[in-house]
């Protein structure tokens, strides 16, 4: 997947495959999916950031990164907090 074809910042489902023979994987998990926004990994790479409403106050959850070619995205019809 191409860089300008990463809906950035918009509401999105991830359905982002473990990795063969992880413990997950053994467990029969073969994928998780998040809702989240797209966006840019202080690391560089491409992440979704999950929701926030249900996480404590002041409590932000960590991105998850990934690999664009290697997920399925879902963009999502209007905000985040919608879905």
């Amino acid at each position: 997947m191409k860089a300008e074809d990463i809906p950035w910042g918009k509401a999105a489902m991830v359905e982002i495959p473990e990795e063969s023979w992880s413990d997950d994987w053994l467990m029969g998990i073969r994928s998780k999916t998040w809702l989240g926004e797209i966006c840019s990994c202080h690391r560089g790479g491409v992440c979704v950031q999950p929701r926030r409403e249900s996480q404590g106050e002041g409590m932000q959850p960590p991105c998850i990164s990934f690999d664009p070619d290697k997920v399925k995205i879902t963009v999502l019809d209007g905000k985040l907090s919608d879905h």
